[in-house]
């Protein structure tokens, strides 16, 4: 399934695919269905400085390349590691078409840290938007996964909540690639 938006000159969502929705309902996304974005910036939907200014960045990457631009990132699920790949390209309208689909999809034990619907507790973590690893609270990134098992917060009933950040890794990753995408 390839999930695809529209954005126009001022980064408002003008239009999205059928599988939009679909994606949404089947990760309890019934907050973004199509109705609740169409119109709104995606600003709007980022919560993290540093994701915005790379999306931004991306953006305007794309509309001065006219595409394709390319990025990938994961996008896990509670009982699933995803590996997601973003193309950013123009329309002759000079909208920013975003595809994004799966390159890989691992099953996993399901972790509560990452259902929409878990109850959860008053702590926060911080969560990379892009490789998904977890802040560990001295600055250490920590893989998802790890982390479940080494940061004692995982192990309450109620999950912490998940505050998105990028990680210095994808940050230096990304800036280089979107370095390079200047220099052609």
């Amino acid at each position: 399934m390839t999930v695809a938006y529209w954005l126009d000159a001022a980064d408002r969502i003008v239009a999205v695919n059928a599988a939009w929705d679909a994606f949404a309902r089947a990760n309890a996304g019934e907050a973004v269905l199509a109705g609740a974005v169409i119109g709104q910036p995606i600003r709007r939907f980022i919560a993290d400085v540093a994701t915005a200014s790379i999306y931004h960045r991306l953006f305007q990457r794309a509309r001065a390349r006219g595409g394709p631009v390319k990025i990938t990132f994961r996008c896990d699920s509670p009982g699933e590691r995803r590996l997601f790949e973003m193309v950013l390209a123009t329309t002759p309208e000079r909208l920013v078409s975003v595809s994004v689909r799966a390159l890989e999809v691992e099953p996993r034990a399901p972790l509560a840290v990452l259902s929409a619907c878990a109850e959860r507790s008053d702590e926060w973590v911080r969560m990379c938007g892009w490789c998904h690893r977890v802040d560990d609270g001295a600055d250490r990134w920590l893989e998802l996964e790890h982390a479940v098992e080494s940061l004692a917060i995982f192990h309450h009933a109620r999950p912490p909540r998940v505050t998105h950040a990028v990680c210095p890794g994808c940050l230096a990753r990304l800036q280089a690639e979107l370095d390079g995408l200047d220099a052609r």
